[in-house]
């Protein structure tokens, strides 16, 4: 009786000293709150068959940190699992989570980057990071978007460059004298619509998914 009851005692002890303390429950799983990005200001031309302008080209590198509820960082988070999205919601992604990725898995400090081009349309005023779908710094974190804007030859969105679009930029083609449209100034410098944007869009004439 009294060796079962030393077995007994020997089993709760390292039941209580193998619970996690409160701190440590869920360490090492991405917190999207913890994590966070950060990007130059900037405007990136996009376009949704992926052939608009590179954020590294324009100096508009995106930083992404992953870390846990401890502030840990995370390393081997896979690099399809890090990709953005409009700030507003107003950008329609080519291929989902397909339309921009990360450079890369992180590192052990939790880092990597997004350097590429974006195969979307719309227009919208930043954008936000995610993870597996969900924003990073959003909501209850309280986190700004990151200040760049994204304009595509595929003003309303439906993946497609056409007719439809051309309309929209020729109501602003020039401006001045007609009303601006920031979304269809794809061209620095800008606060003017001319004939370099209205080249930039002609070259994407047709474009899609």
């Amino acid at each position: 009786m009294k060796n079962r009851s030393t077995v007994v005692l020997m089993v709760l002890v390292a039941v209580l000293f193998s619970v996690e303390p409160p701190d440590q429950i869920g360490a090492g799983v991405v917190d999207p709150c913890n994590s966070f990005a950060s990007s130059p200001a900037g405007v990136l031309f996009s376009c949704p068959a992926g052939d608009g302008d590179a954020l590294a080209a324009n100096g508009l590198t995106i930083n992404v940190t992953i870390l846990d509820n401890v502030n840990a960082p995370i390393a081997g988070v896979l690099a399809a699992d890090i990709w953005v999205i409009g700030c507003n919601n107003l950008l329609a992604l080519c291929g989902g989570a397909g339309a921009i990725s990360a450079s890369g898995p992180t590192d052990i400090n939790g880092q990597t980057t997004i350097t590429a081009r974006l195969a979307a349309g719309g227009c919208d005023t930043g954008i936000r990071v995610v993870w597996q779908g969900i924003a990073i710094g959003a909501g209850v974190c309280a986190e700004p978007c990151l200040p760049i804007d994204v304009r595509s030859c595929d003003i309303n969105g439906n993946l497609v460059t056409n007719l439809a679009d051309f309309a929209i930029f020729g109501a602003s083609y020039t401006s001045p004298p007609k009303a601006y449209n920031k979304c269809v100034d794809y061209v620095a410098p800008f606060g003017t619509v001319t004939l370099p944007d209205f080249a930039k869009y002609g070259s994407h004439k047709d474009h899609s998914c």
